[in-house]
This record gives structure tokens, C-alpha cells and sequence, in this order.
């Protein structure tokens, strides 16, 4: 069967809840579990979650985001534990029982943030913790700029992504 196709513009949403819960963790578009899971076309900007504000793949099996716009989103963290947030623009969790190979391109990901901590930042562009072999994540071809910071990786593994670019001119 062909994989859906979501075509959408999202914007503005703020994905918390008031006190005493300080929120939804996750932001504008989350794929958690989604086997082939298809991202494709969108607009998603001015969204504000802990993790990944535009996009949130957590644990996703063959899923590729593709020829999308994401921009001016903040990853931010309100509860007070010194945590700005992971992956203004785009999140990635990709896990253990990963399989098959998660592809993120041909994105424009511009002007996304995630504050600083003490530790510094974690990704205004993108953020991605690999907890297995990061062969099964590929990167190509994606604008990352005048985010507050680019591509972070999660440091206490040793699994690195695959960047690709097709042609440098």
C-alpha cells in the first residue's frame, strides 16, 4: 500500500499545557513507531515543544521527510531543569530496534532555535540521538541556516549519521 502523504501548512501552535503540567513534550508533527511513515511538502514554522518544534521522529521505521520547510520554531523546555529544549527545527530519536533506513531530505531547515544551557546547545537546527547504528539514518541534501545553532548529535555514543550531498556546485 502507498504510504500517506501529509500536504499541510502548520504553524503557531504552542504545545503546552498550563500549570500544573508544564507539557506536551513533542512537537508540531510527531511520528513515533510509524513503519514508512511519508512527510512530504509541508510549511511548519512558528511552532514552540521541547523536542523537535517542527518535526518529531522518534522511533520510526523507514520513515523519510522530504521537500519540506522548517522554520522559526523553538524547542523549549519550561520546567525549570536547565533543559532548552532538543531540535528547534527537527528531532530525531532513532532507536535500538531501529530498522530499515530513516531518510531526511531535501528540507529547508532555517531560523529554528533552542536555547542555550549550561552545557550549551542542543540542536536549534536539527538534534538527533543515535542509539544505534547511524547508517540507518541518512542525511542529504538539506539547507540548515541562521538557526540558533546546526546539527547536534547526542555525545555519549559513538553512532554517527550518513551525510550525503548530491552535487556541490
Amino acid at each position: 500500500s502507498e504510504p500517506h502523504v501529509l500536504r499541510n501548512r502548520i504553524e503557531d501552535n504552542w504545545f503546552y499545557l498550563p500549570t500544573p503540567y508544564d507539557g506536551s513534550v513533542n512537537g508540531a508533527v510527531t511520528l513515533e513507531g510509524a513503519p514508512d511513515a511519508l512527510l512530504e511538502g509541508n510549511i511548519l514554522r512558528r511552532n514552540i515543544a521541547t523536542y523537535g518544534a517542527g518535526v518529531c521522529l522518534q522511533s520510526c521505521v523507514g520513515a523519510r521527510v522530504v521537500n519540506n520547510v522548517i522554520a522559526d520554531n523553538l524547542a523549549w523546555d519550561p520546567s525549570g531543569y536547565g533543559s532548552g529544549g532538543q531540535g528547534g527545527g527537527l528531532y530525531c530519536n532513532f532507536n535500538v530496534n531501529a530498522s530499515g533506513q530513516t531518510v531526511i531530505a531535501n528540507n529547508t531547515i532555517a531560523g529554528n532555535t533552542a536555547p542555550p544551557t549550561i552545557l550549551g546547545h542542543f540542536g536549534g537546527g536539527v538534534a538527533l540521538t543515535l542509539l544505534t547504528n547511524g547508517a540507518g539514518l541518512v542525511l542529504a541534501n538539506n539547507l540548515v541556516i541562521s538557526n540558533s545553532s546546526g546539527i547536534w548529535r547526542y555525545p555519549y555514543t559513538a553512532h554517527q549519521p550518513v551525510l550525503r550531498v548530491a552535487r556541490v556546485l
